[in-house]
């Protein structure tokens, strides 16, 4: 092989180096980016399941308690319990801050709906199979400026089917299905709990979009920074971190939702990210060794990073982080050297990191005798 073949190999190798770097970085640091969406999908789910665990806990304490009680005094609490966790349920998804509660004692309101501490309305529920008897047992003045709420199928004048407040409704019933309800609360209401599958499928595309922009946008910010503009081959190297954070971003939110862990899905993303970068590096061991050490350092300090700041920034912390880390990894600023150190204190003196080196070591050893290898990064591993 002559220089210039020689030149041109290395330069090749060089290209590939970056190309995989900035793919593996923007899929690995944008993964803070999504989070706060799948934070906030993860604290509605678990809101939800409270709720869920609550009335199923409460209709088996009333029927223990009521046992001997007629059937449709029975269906009368459980038609409380149904109408104060569907509204709560349907706050929680529609993010509203109107929750409902039970009115402790022998007060005139069964439910009282409440903003904070403000009570914005008072309900009496009854169920009752005639629409005349259902009228007459509202029509008493304690009950006055309430809510009157009766099963779905029973019409009676001045009594709605639902509760509604805040913009916030809870779900009819009818008698049929209140009767279903009294006889087997756990399956009525588990009906209630977030669909999983679904909430995970919806996670996964909103992840992906937003992998998508920020990668692209962290790939854009690095290059300009590097070399102030961006041709042909940068727009491609832009499209490919795209692509990737697109990738990465739809699993870590899916995992994310799925699992009920940011975290985890961050995690999961870096992997994604980290496993691009090495599939690109494929047939130079070395290289590939440095990537999966740089990508997995670059995704736990994204995450551990965007945890820091969102302690100071609130969510806005998390969506701040991708851009800061991305960019300054890419770019080589002085931040890098911050980031880098921050990754020495928190990831190289793991365990997990320990064994990295110790690949990476040999890796480089094995790969000495080769002199298009690029020189390994000053901070990282030292």
């Amino acid at each position: 092989m002559g220089p210039s073949q020689s030149l041109t190999a290395e330069r090749e190798e060089q290209d590939t180096d970056l190309d995989a770097s900035c793919a593996t970085t923007t899929a690995t640091t944008s993964a803070s980016a999504y989070t706060p969406y799948t934070r906030s999908v993860n604290i509605r789910s678990v809101a939800n399941d409270v709720c869920v665990d609550s009335a199923i806990a409460r209709s088996e304490q009333i029927l223990a308690t009521h046992a001997k009680a007629p059937a449709n005094v029975q269906r009368g609490f459980i038609n409380e319990v149904h109408h104060e966790t569907s509204f709560n349920v349907n706050a929680i998804k529609q993010g509203a801050s109107v929750r409902a509660q039970p009115v402790p004692g022998n007060a005139a309101a069964d439910i009282s709906i409440v903003d904070g501490t403000k009570t914005v309305a008072e309900v009496q529920t009854k169920s009752y199979k005639s629409g005349k008897a259902l009228r007459v047992a509202l029509n008493k003045p304690k009950y006055d400026g309430m809510q009157k709420v009766g099963n779905a199928d029973v019409n009676a004048r001045g009594v709605a089917d639902r509760i509604t407040a805040g913009g916030v409704s809870s779900d009819p019933l009818t008698l049929a299905e209140g009767n279903a309800a009294t006889a087997d609360p756990t399956v009525h209401f588990n009906k209630y709990r977030p669909n999983l599958v679904a909430d995970s499928a919806r996670a996964g595309v909103v992840g992906a979009g937003v992998g998508a922009a920020v990668g692209a946008a962290v790939a854009v910010g690095a290059t300009l920074a590097t070399k102030g503009r961006i041709d042909y081959e940068d727009a491609a190297v832009v499209g490919e971190s795209a692509a990737v954070s697109a990738a990465a971003g739809g699993v870590g939110s899916l995992v994310g939702v799925a699992t009920r862990s940011s975290p985890f899905g961050a995690l999961a993303a870096g992997t994604v990210g980290v496993a691009y970068g090495v599939w690109k590096l494929r047939g130079r061991r070395a290289a590939m060794a440095e990537e999966a050490v740089k990508g997995t350092s670059s995704a736990v300090a994204s995450l551990a990073a965007g945890a820091v700041t969102c302690v100071a920034l609130g969510p806005l912390g998390w969506a701040a982080m991708p851009f800061v880390m991305g960019s300054s990894m890419l770019a080589g600023t002085r931040a890098r050297v911050a980031a880098e150190a921050m990754v020495e204190v928190l990831v190289v003196r793991s365990l997990v990191a320990r064994v990295f080196k110790r690949v990476l070591a040999r890796a480089r050893a094995e790969g000495a005798g080769h002199p298009h290898r690029l020189p390994p990064p000053p901070a990282l591993m030292s």
